[in-house]
Parts: structure tokens; sequence; C-alpha cells
């Protein structure tokens, strides 16, 4: 019996399906951690002090104020003649957005955004 060989392609899927799977339990694992620190009582008290449609607002406003620094950023990408979808930056301003959360400087979620892009450009 002859063994095949793998495609590039399919090994490139199934290290992409691993990396995604040890990413989301990395995530998983860190919510998890966050939770187990928190008080729980303490928490649904906060969370019942909110109404509803204060939180969906504040998200939706959140949400809009990303999408127009997404525009900014769409415009002065465009003036150097380089053109990508809205989706596509709108992903890599969320992702540069939370690595700046957790980074102690401002500068890095710049950088992975620069990142994503050059990766997407090759």
């Amino acid at each position: 019996m002859k063994i095949k060989e793998h495609s590039p392609l399919i090994i490139q899927k199934l290290v992409s399906n691993r990396l995604y799977l040890l990413r989301l339990s990395i995530g998983l694992l860190l919510v998890y951690l966050v939770l187990k620190l928190i008080n729980s009582e303490d928490l649904i008290e906060n969370l019942t002090r909110f109404r509803i449609r204060t939180i969906i607002i504040i998200v939706l406003l959140y949400y809009i104020g990303v999408y127009l620094s997404v525009l900014r950023w769409q415009q002065f990408i465009k003036s150097k003649g380089i053109v990508l979808k809205d989706s596509l930056l709108y992903r890599y301003y969320l992702i540069g957005a939370f690595v700046n959360n957790f980074l102690p400087s401002s500068v890095g979620g710049d950088v992975s955004k620069v990142a994503l892009f050059d990766s997407k450009k090759r």
C-alpha cells in the first residue's frame, strides 16, 4: 500500500485548525481565570444596576467609533495606493485595540495592525 503525500494546502489547514483551537483554548482558560478571580455576587449586583438599553447604546457607540476610525485608516492607506475591504480593516483594527489593552505601551496595537496588513499584501 502506497502512502499518499499530503499536499501543502492540507497541512496548512491542519496547522491553522490546531492554532485556532490553541488560541480558543487559551482564550477560554483566561475567561475562566478572570471569572474565578472575581466575586460573582458583586458582578451580578453591579450588572443589574445597568439598564439593558444603556448597555446597548454604549456598545453601539463604541463600534460606531471604531468604524469611523477604520474609515479614516482606509482613507490613509488608499492615499498610498492600497485598497482593502472595510471588513478586513475593521478586523485588523479590533485586533490592534485588543493588543493595546494587554501590552504596556500603545504601540503594540499599531505594530500588530502593520504586521497583519503586511501579511495580507504578500
